[in-house]
């Protein structure tokens, strides 16, 4: 009975060197990994990323568990609704510029047609002043009976003209003047309406880009 027991183990003996030295050479040749010992703790840190709104998913670009470097693309959302919104969105910011552009275009017109009417308005007072000296010196001269009651009747008759196209040209300075408000009133609101247009475009762009999820970091 002793030497059977002494017997198996012997076999366990030589068993056991067999397995440590195949173990020890697939070892040195890397088929298996090296033993690491130590004492410590595993931490791992959870990261969610989601999107801005809800929406449904086109497609995901990796598997549960896989290693994935920052700002990689994990899914992209569907873009659908939000490409339809943007549509008319940039619609309406081609509208508010091409209203800008006639209205600068308005303004400049304007600010021609009071410099002109402001211009006329001067000739006009010119030619009033003109024919009211005249009108007053015939006036002299009637009353002192050297001029004809023809005369005086003529002079006035210009003077009066010209008093009244001086006071058209008036009227007209301020009617372009109107006009001038009105077209600067409308650069502001185009410049309003394009800036509505620009808010409006840049939330949805910001949707849009929620809509592609990106790693924030490395990881799995």
């Amino acid at each position: 009975m002793k030497k059977k027991i002494i017997s198996l183990v012997v076999i366990l003996a030589i068993i056991a060197g067999i397995y440590g030295y195949y173990v020890k050479r697939n070892s040195q040749q890397g088929e298996y990994p090296p033993f690491v010992s130590g004492n410590g703790r595993l931490e791992a840190t959870e990261v969610f990323v989601s999107t801005r709104d809800a929406g449904r998913i086109q497609e995901i670009l990796v598997n549960e568990g896989d290693l994935v470097q920052p700002e990689q693309v994990l899914v992209w959302m569907s873009q659908t609704a939000l490409n339809a919104q943007m549509l008319p969105a940039k619609a309406g910011m081609a509208e508010a510029r091409a209203e800008e552009l006639n209205a600068e275009a308005r303004v400049a017109v304007c600010e021609s047609d009071v410099a002109a009417a402001k211009s006329t308005s001067r000739q006009k007072e010119m030619q009033m002043n003109s024919a009211k000296k005249r009108f007053d010196r015939t006036a002299e001269l009637f009353k002192k009976g050297v001029a004809t009651a023809q005369e005086y009747d003529d002079e006035e008759g210009v003077f009066l003209a010209a008093q009244a196209e001086f006071e058209a040209t008036k009227a007209k300075i301020q009617s372009a003047e109107a006009e001038y408000k009105v077209a600067l009133t409308n650069v502001e609101s185009a410049k309003a309406m394009i800036q509505s247009a620009e808010a409006n475009i840049a939330v949805i762009q910001e949707g849009l880009d929620s809509t592609v999820l990106t790693a924030p970091r490395r990881g799995r």
